[in-house]
């Protein structure tokens, strides 16, 4: 019947382009679907990361505290002594 006009099957380029819309549609949903789950993964593996790391280092990989013994975020310096007020 499709070759009545030349064709082979009519249905071909119908077909063809539902298969290719169906693919990208499932592709673009997987990859949407795919980065919502690495981003939940990485809210939980971050606080995790950080633990390890303060803990294998000895110091916050924030803030960069416990880098010498008594010091503070990383490039604070420690306050000055006050010095005595000169009287006139």
């Amino acid at each position: 019947m499709g070759a009545l006009n030349g064709e082979l099957w009519p249905g071909i380029p119908w077909t063809l382009a539902a298969a290719f819309f169906a693919f990208f549609a499932g592709f673009a949903w997987g990859r949407r679907r795919g980065k919502n789950e690495g981003f939940a993964e990485g809210l939980r593996f971050a606080p995790l990361e950080l633990r390890r790391r303060a803990w294998e280092e000895g110091r916050c990989a924030i803030c960069g505290a416990g880098e010498e013994p008594g010091s503070g975020p990383a490039g604070a310096e420690p306050p000055e002594e006050p010095q005595p007020a000169l009287e006139p």
